[in-house]
């Protein structure tokens, strides 16, 4: 008699190991792209609160200059402009050391930013609009992802 037991089969197959692989490969490769997209999305929000702490500043120092309001009107930041990271006030008067570290500011802590503020002194009203280069990643410079704005206005 030639029957033999019946051959039992010992741990997985090769297919079950593949299938298992793939899943697991499809799910990091899933984790890795929401992190790519929270770190870029942190940075992204890290530079909007950074330009809307520079707007209330400006709007702040007309607030604290009152009788001088007119002479914020007009105010331009330039890209182009130079960022000193030992600066000290060196104006004549208060309203122009607002103006010139404000504007040095922007410079340092804003990517290619730049600034506007428009004071209407009849309707006693500020409103400052910054503009910079939004960066998808804090780490990588040429990592450009485009440009950002924001605007606040306000009585004074």
């Amino acid at each position: 008699m030639m029957g033999g037991a019946p051959c039992k089969q010992n741990g997985l197959g090769m297919i079950e190991v593949l299938v298992a692989l793939v899943i697991m490969a499809v799910g990091l490769l899933g984790l890795a792209a929401m992190q790519v997209t929270a770190t870029q999305t942190t940075t992204q929000s890290a530079q909007k609160t950074q330009a809307i702490l520079l707007a209330e500043d400006m709007i702040e120092r007309v607030r604290a200059n009152q009788s001088n309001a007119g002479s914020y009107d007009g105010v331009s930041v330039g890209s182009d402009d130079s960022c000193s990271l030992n600066y000290t006030p060196s104006g004549s008067n208060v309203a122009s050391n607002d103006v010139n570290g404000w504007g040095n500011s922007v410079r340092c802590l804003l990517a290619d930013g730049s600034g506007q503020v428009e004071v209407d002194t009849s309707a006693r009203t500020v409103e400052v609009t910054l503009s910079w280069e939004s960066r998808k990643d804090s780490g990588d410079a040429d990592a450009i992802a485009g440009e950002d704005t924001v605007t606040l206005a306000t009585s004074y």
